[in-house]
C-alpha cells in the first residue's frame, strides 16, 4: 500500500466528517428543521453506549484470534495500525457520550454547539464503519 493510500485511510473519517461539517454550515438555512433535529441527535448517546460494549469485545477477541488472516496481519506488522483504529473508535465513542450529554446544558453557544454535534458524530460514525468494514474484511477473507 502506498504511503498516500496509508494516511488516506488513517485520515478518511475525519476528513469526511470535516467535509459534513462545512457542507451544514454552509446550507444550515436550507436544512429544514436544523437545530431540531440536532437537538434529536444528541439523543444518540444510548446507541454510543452499546457501541463501546461492542468494540471493547471486539478488541479483546483481535487480541486472542489465531486466523490466518490475524496471523498475516500480526506478520505484516500491520496489528498496530489495526488496534489504532479500533481504539480511536472506542475513544471517540467516549467523545460523544460526553458531549450528549452536556450539550443541553450549552445554551449560550447555539450555532457551534450544533455544528460540533454534527463534526463528532459524523467522526464517530465514520470511524467505526471503516473498522467494521476493515473487520469484515479480516473476517472473510482466506490467506
Amino acid at each position: 500500500m502506498s504511503k498516500s493510500a496509508k494516511i488516506w485511510e488513517k485520515y478518511r473519517a475525519l476528513v469526511i466528517s470535516v467535509l459534513l461539517t462545512l457542507c451544514t454550515i454552509v446550507f444550515e438555512k436550507r436544512i429544514y428543521m436544523f437545530k431540531e433535529s440536532c437537538d434529536k441527535l444528541s439523543e444518540l448517546s444510548k446507541v454510543f453506549i452499546s457501541l463501546i460494549g461492542f468494540f471493547i469485545t471486539i478488541l479483546t477477541m483481535i487480541q486472542s484470534m489465531t486466523t490466518r488472516p490475524m496471523k498475516f496481519i500480526r506478520e505484516s506488522g500491520n496489528f498496530p495500525a489495526l488496534l489504532s483504529y479500533i481504539t480511536m473508535s472506542i475513544k471517540l465513542q467516549f467523545i460523544t457520550i460526553l458531549y450528549t450529554l452536556v450539550y443541553p446544558f450549552l445554551t449560550d453557544y447555539g450555532y457551534y454547539k450544533q455544528h460540533l454535534l454534527i463534526f463528532i458524530l459524523t467522526w464517530c460514525f465514520f470511524s467505526s464503519f471503516f473498522f467494521t468494514l476493515l473487520l469484515i474484511k479480516i473476517i472473510k477473507s482466506n490467506y
